[in-house]
């Protein structure tokens, strides 16, 4: 670590000018992460949701995005590692997931990354736990591998279904995702209830948000919920969780958001190594806000029992959706100010913050003037908390974009709204019930002409037409004639 540091140092030393600085760095290197201040962040209690390889990331992150909290989330992060009772057996016995003591090789990447962050204080390195969990995990991978080679020998299905999970986990309890991935892959073939089937796709899916492999998650999903009971309410939990933790990552907000109010209660902390309940209310929460109408947010979200459990971890963001609702934006909008600074240290929510956070403010902007012929900016102004002209420049952009059909009178500063015009639309509307009757007229009179002339499919098996169709016939006949002769 001692040579990693003075790497670090060197290099800071070299690029201590600015034009020394835009010298090294390439032209397609990604902008630094957007720093974030909230010395008023709860670390512990935030961190104390998750367990696993999803802590060191959030900490990790944490570690970037915010010096306010950097230190203790290095002590936090470090201790995960190194501090575990039991040591490396423990670790390997341990529940998939739920301890990072094995992982080596992120431990060594973590203290890279922050001695590079920080070059004049580097974290402790602990190269004895290091060498000794490595002497263990090569001694573990050695005797999975030969478990492996024998059941094959022995070509039980079982054996080699538990052989290959039994190595998935280790991989996994490395950190080695892609490799654990591979091994879970191989278990299909030897899978032989429904039970199994979960078991290895629920190892695959957490294998996939490990390895940011999130596309491939929603598959998984699918897969799963066809071999799932609809009484296991736990797995469903986890599952619908995943599918929307994926729609987030892919922009699909709307999705993401049914998903989440979709997930049962019964998720608690069993998902913890992904996501927790208070995850899951804000996440839905701000989703359902950007993409949801007023009746959508009044039946999906405030009168969804279930929902309302996972929003009780989570009040502020209940107090947010009622403001909302309740038609309260310039109170909404500031209590999501207040949220701003806590959901941008956030793993999963970071890239979202700023464009749901727009749609939100759109959505308010729109529905503020909804009910109204003509609008003042300056009140509008004040309860939006902006000035009128950065007021006008929103709903400028709003009407281009086509959300709100209105124009602005700027030398008044006043919104007046477009009112439709009843008397093109009730023409058009005439126009186009005229050629729906022409239709039923023209098909109704082609029907006619084929009664008429006795063109009409016949029953070959039979020879003809029963008595009662013969009737059925006849009555079509009448009515039809009865018909035109209106029309």
């Amino acid at each position: 670590m001692a040579s990693t540091s003075t790497s670090a140092q060197s290099g800071a030393l070299a690029a201590a000018t600015p034009a020394a600085a835009l010298a090294a760095r390439p032209t397609n290197e990604a902008p630094p992460p957007v720093l974030v201040s909230n010395k008023d962040f709860d670390l512990k209690k935030y961190i104390a949701r998750y367990r696993g390889f999803t802590r060191i990331h959030r900490l990790s992150f944490i570690v970037e995005r915010c010096p306010d909290q950097a230190d203790a989330a290095v002590e936090i992060a470090l201790a995960d590692f190194t501090k575990q009772s039991g040591g490396p057996v423990a670790a390997a016995s341990a529940p998939v997931g739920e301890k990072v003591s094995l992982c080596t090789q992120l431990y060594k990447q973590v203290c890279e990354k922050i001695a590079a962050g920080r070059p004049g204080n580097p974290p402790p390195f602990d190269q004895a736990w290091f060498d000794a969990t490595e002497r263990f995990c090569v001694a573990q991978q050695e005797k999975l591998e030969k478990d492996l080679n024998a059941a094959r020998s022995s070509t039980a299905r079982e054996a080699i279904r538990a052989a290959h999970l039994a190595l998935g986990d280790f991989f996994f309890r490395r950190g080695d995702f892609n490799t654990a991935l591979k091994m879970y892959s191989r278990m299909r073939d030897q899978c032989t209830t429904p039970a199994q089937l979960n078991e290895m796709h629920m190892r695959l899916i957490r294998c996939s948000f490990e390895a940011r492999t999130l596309s491939t998650v929603p598959g998984h999903v699918q897969k799963c919920l066809q071999t799932t009971d609809a009484r296991d309410l736990p797995l469903l939990a986890k599952l619908k969780t995943a599918g929307a933790l994926a729609d987030l990552a892919m922009k699909s907000y709307k999705q993401a958001a049914r998903k989440f109010l979709e997930c049962p209660a019964e998720l608690g902390s069993s998902f913890s190594e992904v996501i927790a309940p208070e995850d899951v209310a804000v996440y839905g929460g701000l989703c359902a806000l950007a993409t949801f109408d007023r009746g959508e947010l009044k039946r999906l979200v405030l009168e969804n029992q279930t929902f309302r459990q996972h929003l009780d971890a989570a009040p502020a963001v209940a107090r947010v959706i009622g403001d909302f609702h309740r038609c309260e934006y310039g109170t909404c909008l500031r209590a999501l100010d207040h949220l701003r600074a806590d959901l941008l240290l956030d793993l999963h929510l970071h890239d979202h913050v700023t464009q749901l956070y727009q749609r939100i403010r759109d959505k308010a902007l729109v529905q503020y003037c909804a009910p109204y012929a003509a609008v003042d900016l300056r009140p509008m102004a004040v309860a939006f908390g902006s000035d009128v002209a950065a007021l006008e420049h929103e709903l400028s952009k709003l009407i281009v974009e086509g959300q709100l059909s209105a124009r602005i009178d700027a030398q008044r500063k006043v919104l007046v709204a477009r009112s439709a015009d009843q008397r093109r639309a009730l023409f058009a509307q005439a126009l186009e019930q005229g050629e729906e009757l022409r239709d039923e007229v023209s098909a109704a009179r082609l029907r006619l002409s084929l009664l008429r002339n006795d063109f009409c499919v016949r029953d070959g098996k039979r020879g003809g037409v029963s008595q009662m169709q013969q009737m059925q016939h006849m009555q079509q006949k009448e009515m039809l004639m009865d018909w035109a002769g209106y029309a």
